[in-house]
């Protein structure tokens, strides 16, 4: 120790300069004789001697082996910052470094990581997504969140297996500690007003307007924007966003947190009462600054007025965003909103007019959660029902006739045919009782006419159906204004004429049937709305396959389809796609067609829809038989008969005795029962009065029997014709009757 003592009196003072110089000099002289490479991590917590070091030996010119590698985080806020930038910035100037900008991990880089980590892990689908969106890529975000999964038995061996015992959604929300303190501890550094603003823009959302957060401060927007400018360059916590609304200028910039950890722990650490008078602040400053474009943001107002617990503004605003979200065809959201509304009026006081806004969201959430869920779920008619006793509770009588018009369609629809016919009988009931108009109750009987037809009451449902558009033409019901008609709307005219059309085919009048759907389609095409055109192009689609003109009708189901594509409409994709087929296999592409059949009926199916399910079977019977595939043919028309008799869908049985017949000819079987089967087939059809099916079994009688009996048949079934444009099948009876 006196040696040491004596040796450092010994030597001269040492200046900061002469030290840093000595360290240089001694780097580089190991340099001279191999490769040194001098790798320091976290530059970004370096002191400012290591940055004069740093910068003395990129200045010197001698030569040396020498390569210093760095590693720092950018946007983080430190002691020696603005020298770190200054020796950055000098640096690169100079070409003296190079910086390499290490991109966020890919989605692809997160699942080998977890797969490095854990041998054999049996990860769920999402997961790899989940932990990539929750961290950004960022490499330590992701280590602490997995360590953070490990740590809490979120992820254990099971069977020598590492395994995830929770939810992939679940890690969605986890913040680890380690995470959650380093986050803080940022944040406590910053200087007050710096804090101040930094967490009430966690109010505003990971994406705010500096607008709002000056509002909700009582401060100016130029002092809040500076010091967003400061938090995001000098601090890493936010990014500028880029985006501004010139034509809305009292927005604002725009801003965005780096990370939604940032976001969150800063939010979550908020005083519950401070919290909810912040929400309330920025929901007002922001309703103030769109304006009349307030709709537009409507679920984000929604979102601060229920955490401000202003409910009734919340449910307003949640309607609002549901209509939004249902007009560009965002159904399942639409249905969220609109399941947030109804849980927040739950909590306001109970009286009529709590009750009529409940109706309200209900008529709204209906169209919405039936193209989300489909017919088959039971949410839908429950939904109805719950919004039709409100309606009578309110003695609100418009609403019952809306209620039990979509009760009607849905289970109908759902192929409970009984039912439906009783809801549209109640509907009628309604519209007598409140004294509608002669021509408004008539179009009322537009779902009894189609409940009738699918029955087999041909004669009537069409009567029904032709007083309802003689109804149309002296008063049309009402429709929405075009700004409020959702995405899954129909023109009441359309259906009107299409289930004129409908009727007016299976009862054999196919000119009142073509002018009735070239009708519906003129008006989806003048409106230009994606599921009226759908639809109208579909029946009209129907009527050319009825007809057997199979390019027309491959070309307006391609209509169909492309409209219900674009829009997720499974039930009319479906039909579309059954109707294109059945043409594609006519006109000699079985194979094909019949590919198209079967996945347009497994998509309308999908949706929980069974009516006219017995149709759909005949026509992939009839284009199975077109490849003389006579057992894919008999076990779909065995299907046809086994849903007519369950649901009493019996306006196309006669269709499927035909197609039975001809499958046991194909067989070689008992001519009797061949004939037995077609004489069964034009009974019936003489019974509901569906004269198209009469005329192809009378057609394939005397095809197969020849004599005088079964000439005079086939010759008073095209008498029947006789009056309608020509066709395929009164042709080809002409034609065998010359024959």
């Amino acid at each position: 120790a006196e040696e040491s003592a004596a040796l450092r009196r010994a030597l001269p003072a040492e200046t900061r300069e002469h030290m840093l110089r000595s360290i240089a000099e001694g780097i580089e002289a190991i340099a001279e004789s191999q490769l040194l490479v001098l790798f320091l991590e976290d530059l970004h917590l370096s002191d400012h001697a290591t940055l004069e070091l740093l910068n003395l030996l990129a200045l010197r010119r001698g030569p040396a082996r020498l390569l210093l590698l760095g590693t720092f985080r950018s946007g983080e806020e430190f002691p020696a910052a603005t020298a770190f930038r200054s020796l950055a910035q000098q640096l690169l100037l100079h070409r003296q470094c190079e910086e390499i900008v290490v991109p966020p991990l890919s989605p692809g880089a997160v699942a080998t990581y977890l797969d490095g980590r854990f041998a054999g892990l049996d990860r769920p689908g999402d997961l790899v997504g989940t932990l990539h969106e929750r961290t950004e890529g960022n490499p330590l975000f992701l280590a602490r969140l997995v360590d953070f999964l490990v740590e809490s038995g979120a992820v254990g061996v099971d069977h020598g297996a590492a395994r995830l015992r929770i939810q992939a959604a679940d890690v969605a929300g986890l913040v680890p500690a380690t995470l959650r303190a380093m986050i803080e501890q940022r944040a406590d550094a910053l200087d007050d007003a710096e804090r101040e603003v930094l967490e009430t823009a966690s109010v505003g959302g990971i994406l705010f307007w500096s607008s709002s957060v000056a509002a909700a401060l009582g401060s100016d927007r130029e002092t809040v924007e500076k010091t967003c400018a400061r938090l995001a360059r000098r601090h890493g916590f936010l990014v500028e966003a880029g985006e501004t609304a010139p034509d809305l200028p009292d927005l604002g910039g725009r801003y965005e947190f780096r990370h939604a950890l940032y976001h969150q722990v800063l939010y979550e650490r908020l005083e519950p009462t401070r919290r909810q008078r912040l929400h309330r602040l920025v929901g007002d400053a922001l309703r103030t600054a769109w304006g009349a474009r307030a709709d537009e943001v409507a679920a984000e107002l929604a979102s601060h007025f229920e955490r401000a617990g202003e409910h009734a503004l919340a449910v307003d605003f949640y309607d609002k965003a549901a209509i939004a979200a249902a007009a560009r065809g965002a159904n399942r959201e639409a249905t969220q909103y609109l399941d947030r509304g109804l849980g927040l009026l739950a909590r306001l006081v109970d009286g009529p007019e709590s009750r009529q806004r409940r109706l309200d969201l209900l008529m709204t959430r209906g169209p919405a959660l039936l193209a989300s869920v489909g017919y088959g779920d039971d949410a839908v008619v429950g939904n109805y029902e719950q919004a039709l006793d409100l309606a009578r509770g309110l003695g609100n009588p418009l609403a019952q006739l809306s209620c039990l018009l979509a009760m009607s369609i849905a289970r109908q629809t759902r192929g409970d045919l009984e039912a439906g016919e009783a809801v549209a009988r109640e509907l009628v009931g309604v519209g007598e009782a409140i004294g509608l108009p002669p021509p408004l109750l008539a179009q009322l009987h537009n779902p009894l006419s189609q409940a009738r037809m699918y029955q087999g009451h041909v004669v009537e449902a069409l009567a029904l159906a032709d007083a309802a558009v003689a109804g149309l033409a002296v008063m049309a019901m009402p429709a929405p204004p075009p700004e409020s008609r959702p995405a899954l709307w129909a023109e009441p005219s359309i259906m009107l004429h299409c289930q004129r059309g409908a009727a007016s085919f299976a009862h054999g009048r196919m000119a009142q049937a073509g002018e009735a759907v070239s009708a519906a389609l003129g008006i989806a095409r003048d409106l230009q709305h994606p599921f009226n055109l759908a639809y109208a192009s579909s029946w009209a689609a129907l009527y050319e396959d009825t007809l057997c003109r199979w390019a027309e009708a491959a070309t307006l189901a391609g209509t169909a389809m492309e409209a219900a594509d674009a829009w997720d409409f499974p039930f009319w994709g479906g039909v579309a796609r059954i109707l294109r087929g059945h043409a594609q296999a006519r006109s000699g592409d079985v194979r094909g067609g019949v590919g198209l059949l079967r996945e347009g009926i497994a998509v309308w199916s999908g949706t929980g829809a069974a009516l006219a399910r017995s149709m759909y079977l005949n026509l992939l019977a009839d284009a199975l038989l077109l490849g003389d595939d006579v057992d894919g043919a008999d076990a779909a028309l065995a299907d046809a008969a086994a849903h007519a008799e369950r649901t009493g869908e019996a306006v196309f049985a006669a269709e499927t005795l035909r197609l039975k017949a001809e499958c046991r000819r194909r067989r070689g079987g008992d001519a009797d029962a061949v004939v037995a089967l077609l004489a069964d087939a034009i009974d019936l059809s003489r019974r509901q009065g569906t004269k198209l099916w009469e005329l192809r079994a009378a057609t394939a009688l005397h095809r197969l029997r020849g004599t005088a009996a079964s000439r005079r048949g086939l010759a008073a079934a095209c008498s029947a014709f006789a009056a309608e444009p020509p066709g395929y099948d009164v042709a080809a009876a002409l034609d065998l009757l010359a024959r």
